[in-house]
């Protein structure tokens, strides 16, 4: 079938043939449903343009420690790169576990980060105490003593939605990306998706 001059968007003599074939059941005006319309032509746009593999937006290479890795090496490396989780991988990169600030903090016995401090404060603190511990005191746990074991993964090729998902369900604020193998190849956070999700319309 050729073209016959109506694959354009539909004028206003189209929308209100489109309501008038609805009957008197829908309560909105012609005016409402062209601006309803182009919300979301707007909307199914900024989709089209969205990043949907998770593997476009994760960091990687990621800071990783091991089981064995000293608790305050652990606490060295999150404040170097001020970084609040860290992935814990076995001599294959295969991931077995995660290290978070609330881990670490509770681990210390150091209240969580108060609005008025902040995360950072609160991490130098609990490293200053342990580094302050006489050596038969516990000072050089390991990460395996205090990782979450439980790991939230998704493949590189996850769609960002599903991850999204993932977080809620899970309540977490950070997904690793691994492959088949289970190797940690990257980590996203909820910092990573907000642009996405969030950028202004063009």
């Amino acid at each position: 079938m050729g073209d016959d001059g109506r694959s354009k968007r539909p004028d206003r003599e189209d929308y209100e043939r489109a309501l008038k074939s609805m009957g008197t059941f829908v309560d909105i005006s012609v005016d409402d449903l062209m601006s309803l319309t182009r919300t979301a032509e707007r909307i199914a746009q900024q989709h089209t343009k969205e990043v949907k593999r998770i593997a476009d937006v994760m960091t990687s290479p990621v800071q990783v420690v091991h089981p064995e890795t000293p608790l305050s090496a652990a606490a060295r490396l999150m404040m170097t790169h001020r970084i609040s989780g860290l992935p814990v991988v076995d001599g294959t990169g295969r991931a077995v576990g995660i290290v978070s600030e609330t881990d670490f903090l509770r681990a210390l016995g150091v209240p969580g980060p108060h609005a008025s401090h902040g995360f950072w404060h609160a991490v130098k603190s609990a490293f200053t105490r342990m580094m302050a511990r006489p050596k038969d005191q516990d000072a050089e746990a390991s990460v395996a003593d205090y990782m979450t074991p439980d790991v939230v993964c998704a493949g590189p090729g996850s769609d960002l939605h599903d991850v999204l998902d993932l977080m809620r369900r899970h309540r977490v604020g950070r997904v690793l990306v691994c492959d088949p193998e289970g190797r940690c190849v990257g980590v996203v956070t909820r910092a990573d998706l907000l642009p996405v999700f969030f950028a202004p319309a063009d």
